[in-house]
């Protein structure tokens, strides 16, 4: 079986090297927008690193020191019980930021979006019958909203790109009624695992709508092809996805990441759909566009895959914004199968004057969109070695922090820098390791919500966990208040926000009553200011 995958990847190279030589310059322009367009947005939209990003270096960091970790290290609390569902994307991420730094993490968002672009344009191809104007549009409108939503430093980038990939394959299974393609797919089972678990129950949810399709039933519009062949690949494909470093843990992931109210009221991505955002109401148009299509050309070309898909995948987005991304991913490519038959193929030979206009236009578009590329990147290069508006709070920890890692009472948004910067963090972005039931400890997480809401006493809090340090912003509850009983504060800048306090007994007194003396110093002379 090794031998005819390697096999299947030379074809297939020789084959893409056969149509790289045949294709002509609009070909290569067309290409170019499809690739350049999406980065250009991702350009436009990098002024800061995406939040998830420092828990996810912090992991791939521990990971290739000291091993795959059941028990959290990370956080200040000790004897958390965790399930790393992104151990290996999370590994990926600290190897590129290791050796290449922003630039790095930029680099696999443009190639991750690269391969994205390709697959959504072979699927459209496919299914279109080589209609390549259609396919290209599809395409640019599909990746155009997954890039300015979801094209960040996450694993779903290469979740995504898996996704397309099973697609592609189930596709291929059907158009060339070739059992050959199936066997990719528990590798991809494998990979998918183990670079996003929470994600992994979509490769079953995607192949079911597939194996409904392949019963023959005119009256139900099923289409009707091979069913024990996509049967068994599914059965292996779930196997083999208990190779992971947690088992079935892994695979169940999901079931015990979502569904908290303290965490669907506090993310605002897990919030379900509503029109009181830009993003949703974008969505909707999106939503708005694809049913009328869906419905208008349904009759003879719709499949009940895609229906399926559709459906599943709107459900699942009307419950949390996060979920749209799935949508996007699986709703939009059908449109080339529904509008094949209204966009022409090519010109004709009686309109060359149409072809070389059509021609001329797309030289102009490349060439602005390529000057547009340039000028993005030019803008916003000195940003791609952004650092964390915190970083400097987090320095005058440096100055204090003993021997030890110190602990740190931060926000969920905070933490997970606290954590990249050496410390141990009160709580972070991984809002499911801080759940009781994947803990099976405490409900930390309902435990920060509530004293964010004012529902603990303050003293109460910090005396229970005698924080060495307590890292705020302008947000949190703690920035309000004029002192902390037991702290003094180290850090305090009103433009970015942040405010750093130290416990008393963390320095000798002499140096302490300095820094606070200094500090009231300053302050006078801001207010005088």
């Amino acid at each position: 079986m090794a031998f005819d995958i390697i096999n299947d990847v030379e074809s297939c190279g020789i084959m893409i090297r056969k149509k790289m030589k045949n294709m002509k310059p609009i070909d290569w322009m067309l290409i170019t927008i499809v690739i350049l367009l999406p980065i250009s947005l991702v350009l436009h939209k990098f002024k800061m690193y995406d939040n998830d990003l420092w828990y996810l270096l912090s992991e791939g960091r521990y990971i290739l020191h000291n091993g795959v970790y059941h028990i959290d290290p990370l956080s200040m609390h000790e004897g958390l019980d965790i399930v790393v569902q992104n151990w290996l994307s999370a590994v990926i991420f600290w190897i590129v930021y290791s050796i290449c730094g922003s630039k790095g993490i930029l680099a696999t968002i443009f190639i991750t979006n690269i391969v994205i672009s390709y697959l959504l344009y072979k699927i459209c191809m496919l299914i279109s019958d080589k209609n390549k104007m259609l396919s290209i549009l599809v395409t640019l409108f599909a990746d155009i909203n997954i890039v300015l939503y979801y094209g960040v430093s996450r694993p779903q980038i290469f979740s995504f790109v898996i996704m397309l990939l099973l697609i592609y394959l189930l596709e291929l299974y059907i158009k060339k009624n070739d059992t050959k393609y199936l066997r990719f797919i528990p590798l991809l089972s494998l990979l998918w695992i183990n670079l996003h678990a929470s994600l992994w129950l979509y490769l079953v949810l995607i192949m079911i709508p597939y194996i409904i399709d392949s019963f023959k039933n005119e009256k139900l519009m099923l289409q009707g092809y091979r069913t024990k062949p996509l049967v068994i690949t599914l059965v292996v494909s779930i196997l083999i996805a208990l190779i992971n470093p947690y088992g079935y843990k892994a695979m169940t992931f999901i079931f015990n990441s979502y569904g908290d109210k303290f965490m669907h009221s506090c993310i605002w991505e897990l919030h379900p759909f509503s029109f009181d955002n830009m993003v949703c109401i974008n969505f909707f148009g999106v939503i708005a566009l694809t049913m009328l299509l869906y419905l208008y050309f349904r009759k003879g070309t719709i499949r009940v895959r895609y229906i399926c898909l559709y459906f599943g995948t709107l459900i699942l987005g009307m419950n949390t914004v996060k979920a749209f991304s799935h949508f996007l991913i699986v709703a939009i490519f059908p449109l080339a199968l529904l509008l094949k038959d209204i966009f022409p193929r090519e010109f004709k030979k009686n309109t060359l004057k149409r072809e070389k206009i059509s021609n001329i236009i797309m030289a102009i578009l490349t060439i602005a969109t390529i000057g547009f590329t340039i000028y993005i990147y030019c803008h916003v290069y000195e940003k791609l070695d952004y650092k964390n508006s915190g970083a400097e709070a987090v320095d005058s920890i440096e100055m204090f922090a003993k021997d030890y890692p110190a602990t740190v009472y931060t926000s969920f948004d905070d933490g997970g820098y606290i954590s990249f910067r050496g410390y141990k963090p009160y709580i972070d972005p991984r809002a499911e390791v801080y759940l009781k039931k994947n803990n099976h400890k405490a409900d930390i997480y309902k435990e920060f919500y509530t004293f964010e809401s004012g529902e603990i006493d303050i003293d109460e809090f910090t005396e229970k966990y005698n924080f060495d340090f307590i890292f705020i912003r302008k947000k949190d509850r703690l920035y309000k208040e004029e002192s902390i009983n037991n702290y003094f504060i180290i850090y305090d800048d009103a433009e970015t926000g942040y405010k750093v306090y130290a416990r008393n007994n963390i320095i000798d007194d002499d140096v302490r009553e300095l820094i606070i003396e200094e500090y009231e110093k300053s302050k006078k002379k801001d207010e005088q200011n």
